[in-house]
C-alpha cells in the first residue's frame, strides 16, 4: 500500500483545480508563518512604549520628541569629541574654481549688452570651448584653458559675430569676459567643499 503524496512537486498538476489547490496551500503556509509579533510604532503612528510620559500624549513617533532629539544630538557630539573636519567648506583657495566656469559663462551670457547663450560645450580636462549664439543669431566662441602658475584659468580666445574685428563686436566679447570673470569670483567666494 502506498501513501498518497500531499505535496508532490516532482509532477506537474494535470488540472486547474490541482494548480489552484497548490497555490492556496502555499499561500496559507506563507501567511501562517510570516506574522509579525510586534507592531511598528512609526508605521502605526503611535507612541513608543515609555514615551507616553513626556507630556505630549498621542504624538506620532514620526516626529522626534524633545528627549529623542536631545539623545540623538548627545550621541553625535560624543562621536565628534576630539575630531575636526578634514575638509571644511570654505571659499575657493585661489579665488575661483575650475568647476564653476560653465555656470559663470551661462550667467554672463544673459547679462545686458552680451545677450547670448551657449549652444554647445566641448570639455576636456584642461579646456572648455563654448560655442555661443547671440540673440541676433550671430555665432561666437569662448575658449578657456587651465592657467599656469597661480592662475586657475586663462581666456585663450573669444570672438563674437561674423566679422569679429568690428569694434562693437570686440566690445561685446570683452563685456562677456568681464561679466564671466566677475561672476566666477562671486561663485569662488561661496563656501563649498574644495
Amino acid at each position: 500500500m502506498e501513501w498518497p503524496k500531499v505535496f508532490d512537486f516532482t509532477r506537474r498538476p494535470r488540472t486547474v483545480q490541482g494548480v489552484l489547490g497548490g497555490l492556496a496551500a502555499a499561500l496559507v503556509m506563507a501567511l501562517a508563518g510570516c506574522s509579525a509579533s510586534y507592531s511598528d510604532a512609526v508605521t502605526l503612528n503611535r507612541d513608543m512604549p515609555g514615551e507616553a510620559d513626556d507630556g505630549i500624549p498621542g504624538r506620532s513617533n514620526q516626529q522626534l520628541t524633545g528627549r529623542q532629539q536631545a539623545a540623538s544630538l548627545n550621541a553625535m557630539k560624543a562621536v565628534a569629541v576630539g575630531h575636526t573636519a578634514v575638509n571644511p567648506p570654505g571659499p575657493a583657495p585661489r579665488g575661483v574654481r575650475w568647476s564653476e566656469i560653465p555656470r559663470a559663462v551661462a550667467w554672463a551670457g544673459g547679462q545686458a549688452g552680451v545677450e547670448m547663450t551657449i549652444s554647445y560645450t566641448f570639455e576636456v580636462p584642461d579646456e572648455y570651448r563654448f560655442e555661443l549664439l547671440t540673440v541676433e543669431d550671430l555665432p561666437g566662441e569662448l575658449v578657456i584653458v587651465g592657467g599656469t602658475g597661480d592662475a586657475v584659468y586663462e581666456v585663450e580666445s573669444v570672438w563674437v559675430g561674423r566679422f569679429p574685428q568690428q569694434p562693437w563686436q570686440v566690445e561685446r566679447a570683452a563685456l562677456l569676459v568681464s561679466h564671466f570673470e566677475a561672476r566666477l569670483r562671486v561663485l569662488g567666494a561661496r563656501k563649498r567643499i574644495n
